[in-house]
């Protein structure tokens, strides 16, 4: 082929890219940002095309909030998202995420990509998301809150004395879901 003109291309397979073309050893940024193809008018010499190609990867953000959207710490609980570097999966791979939840909290809301999912969608995913396949970025957001709390107050017998409840805060109050006080003994 001596002397004739030669045209190489190239095209990256679903869910690849090209991240480096080297002609004869040599980087080509031009090639590999630009059109898939290399030509050379008259061949006079051997010629050595290399492309490289690598999967594509995507974010996948978590974020573990209260109901106000404020993140919350290790004390209330952690999200954890399996991936191979912690902050991106490849093309075609599934993406796990966990949570957990110390105790006195749960799971208020699950938003997944923007759909905010059923309670009993939530039920069934027993603290685990999984995005299956994935071919874009995704984002998962669990909101959580207080469990809620009862008060009670009982004395024992009735007719000794009265017992009284005091020392919630506001943020408690939010949460609570019954005080009950009776008549009865003071311990």
């Amino acid at each position: 082929a001596h002397g004739k003109g030669v045209r190489l291309t190239w095209a990256a397979a679903e869910g690849w890219r090209v991240t480096a073309v080297r002609v004869n050893g040599v980087d080509e940024p031009g090639l590999a940002a630009g059109a898939a193809e290399y030509a050379v008018g008259a061949l006079t010499e051997d010629i050595d095309v290399a492309v490289a190609f690598e999967r594509l990867r995507f974010a996948v953000q978590t974020s573990l909030v209260d109901a106000s959207g404020n993140p919350v710490d290790g004390t209330v609980g952690a999200i954890t998202p399996s991936l191979a570097d912690d902050t991106a999966v490849a093309w075609g791979d599934d993406a796990a995420v966990r949570w957990t939840l110390q105790p006195g909290w749960r799971v208020a809301q699950v938003i997944a990509d923007g759909r905010v999912l059923s309670g009993e969608e939530v039920r069934a995913l027993e603290g685990s998301y999984t995005f299956a396949k994935v071919k874009e970025a995704h984002s998962l957001r669990v909101v959580v809150e207080r469990d809620r709390v009862s008060v009670t107050g009982e004395a024992l017998p009735p007719e000794g004395g009265t017992v009284t409840v005091y020392g919630l805060d506001t943020k408690q109050e939010e949460n609570l879901l019954a005080i009950r006080q009776q008549v009865g003994m003071v311990f």
